[in-house]
């Protein structure tokens, strides 16, 4: 049965329309580095200002915004960190979140150009990636994808047979989330990240930081222009198809099926979206941050992509969905 179309009222559409406020809220927050000031010491907005250099009046507007949002607490005229805020928020937590909602904050800037950007067909602007400000939202992304990935890699690594997998390449694998999660599930084998120089740099960080370099290695380089390597059981491909046209996903995917043995599985691993392009939201708006922020990129239908896999040389293509707002899919190279 179809899902009965959203009915808007004028006061849902004004909602709607403020919706930029918390979000800003948090992101400078995060910049100013609010939560990390409050987790050495509870502050007044005066006390906070000379933190953060900045003035009293904006930092107490800032700061009661962020008592109404539930993220801090005010007694008096004190302010303190929630639980919530001190777990996810402050940056030496192990569970900090501020990559993701920086990374959020982001590429907001690049949303208030929508508009521009349907005109042109390019996306909006953004800081040349070996100025600082360019190294800074970079490894934001990164780390986002960390944030995002975390809990779903192990959902995804969890969800695939991987009888016989002892060795795997991670095409795009970023910080190495995927890498871990499936390091976890497949005790002994092999894995590689092919991904650029800087991020391969993060991981390697990563990597050694929980003491995995004998089981994980990264391989730096542009996986859509230069060669992948072979002799790969299971080919992992996740959220970067997105990236890129339909024609330079096919090439991608054909250097997939290059990479893999005889019987070997590739998994491909995309935000969801059906045929129409409309269904759920959440794949609809992406193909719009896809426009924004990359030259070619767009939300792809199970469909589209089962297409790129069979012009790619696979013959058996299993579709799954591993999580809400996830589409997985395992194509088998033959034996």
């Amino acid at each position: 049965m179809a899902k009965k179309q959203r009915e808007w009222t004028p006061e849902q559409l004004m909602e709607t329309m403020r919706g930029f406020q918390p979000a800003c809220v948090i992101g400078a927050a995060l910049e100013l580095d609010v939560f990390g000031k409050l987790a050495r010491a509870d502050m007044t907005a005066a006390q906070a200002a000379r933190a953060i250099k900045g003035t009293a009046r904006g930092a107490r507007a800032l700061l009661n915004a962020l008592a109404a949002l539930g993220l801090l607490t005010k007694r008096g005229e004190v302010f303190s960190l929630t639980p919530f805020a001190r777990k996810h928020l402050v940056p030496d937590s192990p569970a900090y979140l501020g990559w993701g909602a920086m990374h959020s904050a982001h590429i907001m800037k690049s949303w208030t150009q929508i508009a521009e950007c349907v005109r042109t067909g390019k996306p909006a602007p953004r800081p040349p990636a070996d100025s600082e400000a360019g190294k800074i939202r970079h490894k934001n992304f990164i780390m986002a994808m960390h944030n995002y990935a975390s809990d779903r890699s192990r959902i995804i690594a969890g969800s695939l047979n991987l009888e016989g997998v002892k060795t795997m390449l991670d095409v795009g694998g970023g910080p190495g989330t995927y890498a871990f999660a499936f390091a976890d599930a497949l005790p002994g084998a092999r894995i590689t990240i092919f991904d650029t120089p800087p991020t391969c740099a993060i991981a390697d960080e990563n990597i050694r930081q929980r003491g995995l370099q004998d089981r994980i290695r990264t391989q730096p380089g542009d996986f859509i222009k230069d060669p992948i390597g072979d002799g790969y059981d299971l080919v992992l491909m996740s959220n970067i198809l997105h990236i890129y046209s339909p024609a330079e996903n096919t090439r991608l995917l054909k250097k997939g099926y290059r990479a893999l043995n005889p019987g070997g599985r590739l998994a491909v691993v995309e935000v969801e979206v059906d045929d129409t392009g409309t269904k759920p939201p959440g794949g609809a708006l992406f193909a719009v941050n896809m426009l924004v922020n990359t030259e070619r990129g767009s939300s792809y239908s199970p469909n589209e992509m089962k297409s790129w896999l069979a012009a790619a040389g696979f013959k058996t293509v299993k579709a799954a969905r591993p999580a809400d707002g996830v589409t997985a899919l395992i194509a088998a190279k033959p034996r």
